[in-house]
């Protein structure tokens, strides 16, 4: 039977909404046999994690994905196989949740001006909570009915990638982000690139140019299978990583709802080996 992945996962320590204990056992549900959890600028207690996967007869490493920015736009990195206890890590990881609360409250602020008013009490519950980012911000504006649902915040006039500087507030520089990783002994992949767009065109996701400064700041790989990729990005991807001689990942970017372990619009069956290839 061939190994099934998922190397991109979000639990209650960002935005999921499951425990790690209850997402294990939804993996397990649906057989996954290798997975890595990948909190927003977070970890999961890695020890947790770990017992639960040797008590469902899972393997698994330390995951987390990296909010910073690159050419002026907010991109995320994944890192891996880290030293889960690097004090640089732990140092930068709790940087991170006290300026998410900042972002936080600068996004509200631009909220406010353009006319989107909220109680302040719900703006304390979400600055106080262990972890706030875009999705909260965008369930509350639709619990306001100021949107008919949560996806329809991230546009410019809302909290999208370009609706104001808060966006990238106090980011490190995707160099340093790549450093901090590469420093616990991790491996370093670029998220959902098709996703990005750095330059601020229409262009299909993050170009052969960004890729080649990535490439400069000491990536390892390419985030290939991703739900929202298409066809023709995955292949791209795939010859890219064969080019530039970059490991590929795979992952479902699973966050709430139901889980489902191969969204991809390509097979990705065929490429479970060359993913297995890096991870030990």
């Amino acid at each position: 039977m061939n190994p099934i992945l998922d190397l991109h996962l979000h639990t209650r320590y960002s935005d999921g909404e499951r425990s790690p204990e209850e997402l294990v056992k939804e993996l397990k549900a649906n057989h996954v046999t290798c997975f890595s959890l990948t909190d927003h600028d977070n970890m999961a207690p890695f020890e947790l994690v770990k017992r639960a996967a040797l008590e469902n007869d899972m393997y698994t490493f330390t995951g987390i994905e990296i909010s910073s920015v690159f050419k002026g736009v907010e991109i995320h990195i994944l890192g891996y196989q880290f030293d889960w206890q690097s004090p640089q890590l732990i140092e930068f990881i709790e940087e991170r949740m006290r300026l998410r609360k900042e972002r936080a409250l600068l996004m509200f602020e631009r909220l406010a001006e353009s006319g989107f008013i909220f109680d302040e009490r719900d703006v304390e519950a979400l600055i106080n909570d262990h972890y706030i980012g875009r999705p909260q911000i965008a369930n509350l504006l639709y619990a306001y009915n100021y949107i008919s649902e949560p996806g329809q915040a991230f546009c410019d006039e809302l909290i999208g990638d370009a609706s104001s500087e808060a966006i990238t507030h106090r980011l490190r520089p995707v160099e340093e982000a790549i450093a901090i990783i590469k420093q616990a002994g991790g491996l370093v992949f670029v998220a959902h690139p098709g996703l990005f767009n750095v330059d601020k065109s229409k262009q299909d996701g993050l170009n052969k140019y960004g890729f080649n400064r990535l490439i400069d700041f000491g990536i390892d790989g390419i985030e290939v299978f991703h739900p929202r990729h298409t066809k023709s990005q995955i292949q791209r991807y795939l010859a890219l990583a064969r080019e530039k001689s970059l490991f590929i990942s795979m992952g479902t970017d699973y966050h709430r709802g139901d889980y489902k372990t191969n969204p991809y619009t390509l097979n990705e069956a065929k490429y479970t080996k060359d993913v297995l290839s890096w991870i030990n």
